[in-house]
Parts: structure tokens; sequence; C-alpha cells
């Protein structure tokens, strides 16, 4: 096992780690411009803070592989679902829609209009 100011060096430098990659999600968060490349290097800082906790506040590098294993299951089930999304969102053309398609829309209601409701 290390000793106590070396454990108290690493929780430090992670904490400091933790605080600039915080910085680091907040600054692309606000001056990064908008679409999915800003929105990927935020969930990429966010697993890799989550990485630290997991790491090191979990204690999870002092554990054997199959525990590992069994933690990081799911991370990959949800990035391969959350990929799937964004695959699918970015190949949608508007040729695809209703409207494109030559569908009838539903014409909308004025918001002064009464709607018609039951008569009493």
């Amino acid at each position: 096992m290390e000793d106590n100011a070396s454990t108290i060096r690493v929780y430090r430098s992670t904490l400091l780690a933790l605080l600039a990659l915080t910085v680091l999600t907040v600054y692309t968060g606000k001056f990064a411009p908008p679409g999915l490349g800003s929105i990927a290097g935020v969930i990429i800082i966010a697993s890799l803070k989550a990485g630290l906790v997991a790491a090191f506040f979990m204690h999870l590098r002092f554990e054997s592989r199959l525990i590992i294993a069994v933690c990081l299951y799911p991370l990959v089930v949800l990035s391969l679902l959350i990929g799937g999304t964004y695959l699918d969102v970015a190949t949608r053309t508007k040729e695809a829609s209703p409207a494109a398609a030559g569908e009838e829309q539903i014409p909308q209601q004025r918001s002064g209009a009464a709607s018609p409701g039951p008569s009493h």
C-alpha cells in the first residue's frame, strides 16, 4: 500500500485534473460553436472525468481485470447506443420528411381562432 503523503499527492493531482477538465467543459459549452462536434467534445471530457473518479476515488486501478471489465461493459453498451443515435440523426435528410414526400400537412389553427369543441 502507498504511504500517506503519496496518497494525498495522488488525490490532489486528481482533484486538479478534475477542476481543469471542468473549466474546459464550461469553456467548450460557452464558446465552442454549437453542433455535434462540441457535443462530442463535452461528452469526451465528461468520460475522462468519470474515468478519473472511477480509477482513483473508487480504487478501480487496484481491482482485478474482471471487475474492471464488468464496470466497463455497460459504458461500452451506452456509448454504442449514443453513437447509433448520432449516426441516425446525422444521416437524416429533408427528403425523408412527410412534406418533401408530397404528403399533405395538417393545417395549423390560428392562435386567435376558437377551437372546435363539444357544444353544450
